[in-house]
């Protein structure tokens, strides 16, 4: 028995630290939506549920910048290049597929 599996976490039904972790980084990537992008800003990849509300999907290329992806009053937040948006609470307006408006906050991370 390891310290981090005690008889109190597992009278709360807890897993073991490691199945926590694991678990925790698959609820993190299951929820919102997580965008890839290089360092210019072109992104990559798209993933999470809300992916499938946008009007636009990722091109069969991956060259679109993440300002082509978003309203025109939202481009303003993602001039230059990502590393110029760490640290700052990003506030993003997506179009989405059924004609409404996509509100998301979020921020940039490196990888």
């Amino acid at each position: 028995m390891k310290a981090s599996d005690t008889l109190f976490a597992r009278l709360l039904g807890r897993p073991p630290s490691a199945e926590l972790a694991s678990a925790h980084s698959l609820v993190v990537q299951n929820i919102g939506l997580h965008v890839q992008l290089d360092h210019q800003g072109h992104v990559l990849d798209l993933s999470g549920p809300l992916r499938h509300l946008l009007s636009r999907h990722l091109p069969d290329d991956g060259a679109a910048h993440l300002a082509d992806y978003l309203l025109p009053h939202s481009r303003h937040a993602v001039e230059g290049v990502p590393v110029e948006w760490q640290g700052h609470s990003l506030d993003l307006d997506f179009p989405g597929a059924a004609g409404e408006t996509l509100h998301l906050r979020g921020w940039t991370q490196p990888n």
